[in-house]
């Protein structure tokens, strides 16, 4: 495998390009692009599908146009031959055309550089993507997409990639729709660990002769109004663009006023790639908001409610630590996640008998935190600790805060008395000292 790899992608690249007969005037000789290896990405196939390719310096008169390169199951047919495209529903897809085809813009020849993105988006009412940039330099192994993917040497084995979800409603206050972005995955055959850098390192050849580094950033927003029935074009072509880019953090507020009935709202951002924009959307939310308080806590989603089917949740709602947005304000946990301990005291009896004492204390927050110590420190700074086993969290499932009581044997004033918390990470803080009731 080791060996042979470099032989073997220059064999597919000949066997896909001799699938085609007539020579178009877009591309003189048969250019292939696609999943050579049988490997293949790991996004949502039910549902539109797009992949569309375009030429990293020249986006405008190199690209794909309206070709569909995206195969959601094996069909020789329509040139989706190679296997990894496997059988629709099972989430495997791969891209396969060439530019030999009609309908494809421009020529990226091989031997370059005539660096390729790859754009791909997939979904219904939530859409995910995938970016994957393959440099074209190196003429045996062409575009071809494994390039960019994980190889292990060792082994021989191709890992696939995966799309990911990059949209989500955050709220909306019966006016301004708060959205909340993420940037799509986006992988290179530069990238340290692909098989694009294992040709390049153990074989001396390989697709990235140019360092390429694609220093992803949010695009602009845009918004698509049409019937609900009808097919996503995600190609930016056919959306409007609001004007608004997300801030850092992927958030992003739009005016919005609830449709028609029968017409659905559709807000995505396109990903920058090194300074350039991608034609198509990377991903989009499906917008329909309501008016019924649908879980009965008194707010609806006209009334900013960004989840309507947990009563816990809306505008208002008590922030705790459990990577939600409770309070419907657009942020995640904020101060809620601070984990200390508060009210510390201390009475002098317990259920000990004479002498001892009973310990109580409160959280902020338990995410992370694994147990507590009740300790005392002598005049010396030396500690003793007063429980006989760790003491463990109540809500370090849930995040939130937690009130305790712990027994302590004989001690002189309780003004030596304090509490450890332990986390997760191995890191210890200690509160206090108890205060007498």
């Amino acid at each position: 495998m080791r060996t042979s790899l470099a032989v073997r992608i220059l064999g597919c690249l000949m066997l896909a390009g001799g699938f085609w007969t007539a020579a178009y005037p877009a591309c003189a000789v048969p250019t292939p692009v696609g999943h050579l290896l049988d490997s293949y990405f790991l996004c949502p196939d039910l549902g539109q599908v797009t992949a569309y390719l375009y030429q990293q310096s020249d986006p405008g008169n190199t690209n794909s146009d309206s070709v569909d390169a995206f195969c959601e199951a094996t069909d020789p047919l329509v040139y989706c031959p190679y296997i990894g495209a496997g059988i629709a529903g099972d989430g495997k897809v791969n891209v396969e055309t060439d530019w030999y085809l009609p309908a494809m813009n421009g020529c990226p020849i091989i031997g370059g550089p005539h660096r390729l993105i790859i754009a791909t988006a997939s979904g219904a009412r939530t859409g995910s993507a995938l970016i994957v940039s393959l440099g074209g330099t190196d003429d045996s192994v062409g575009y071809t997409i494994e390039a960019a993917h994980p190889y292990d040497g060792s082994s021989g084995t191709i890992s696939p990639l995966s799309c990911a979800t990059t949209a989500a409603v955050a709220g909306f206050d019966g006016s301004l729709l708060s959205l909340r972005f993420s940037l799509p995955p986006v992988h290179t055959d530069c990238d340290p660990g692909s098989l694009g850098d294992y040709l390049k390192s153990v074989h001396s050849v390989g697709p990235c002769l140019d360092s390429f580094q694609p220093q992803p950033a949010f695009g602009s927003v845009y918004a698509l109004a049409q019937p609900c029935a009808a097919p996503v074009d995600f190609r930016i072509a056919s959306w409007t663009n609001t004007g608004t880019t997300p801030d850092a953090a992927g958030r992003a507020s739009v005016p919005y006023t609830l449709p028609p009935a029968d017409e659905c709202r559709y807000f995505g951002t396109t990903t920058m790639i090194g300074g350039v924009e991608t034609p198509l959307v990377t991903g989009f939310v499906d917008v329909r908001v309501d008016c019924n308080d649908d879980d009965g806590d008194g707010f609806s989603e006209c009334a900013g409610d960004c989840n309507d089917a947990d009563p816990a949740i809306h505008p208002g709602a008590q922030e705790i630590c459990n990577g939600l947005d409770d309070n419907c304000n657009g942020l995640i946990d904020e101060g809620a996640c601070e984990e200390t301990v508060v009210d510390i005291f201390i009475s002098l009896t317990s259920a000990l008998g004479k002498g001892s004492g009973t310990v109580t204390w409160s959280t902020t927050a338990e995410a992370g935190v694994v147990g507590f110590n009740v300790v005392s420190y002598d005049q010396k700074g030396t500690r003793t600790q007063l429980n006989p086993i760790l003491i463990p969290c109540e809500e370090c499932i849930t995040g939130v805060g937690h009130t305790y009581t712990s027994f302590v044997p004989k001690h002189k004033s309780g003004h030596n008395i304090f509490i450890e918390m332990l986390r997760a990470n191995g890191t210890v803080s200690v509160f206090g000292p108890a205060q007498r009731m």
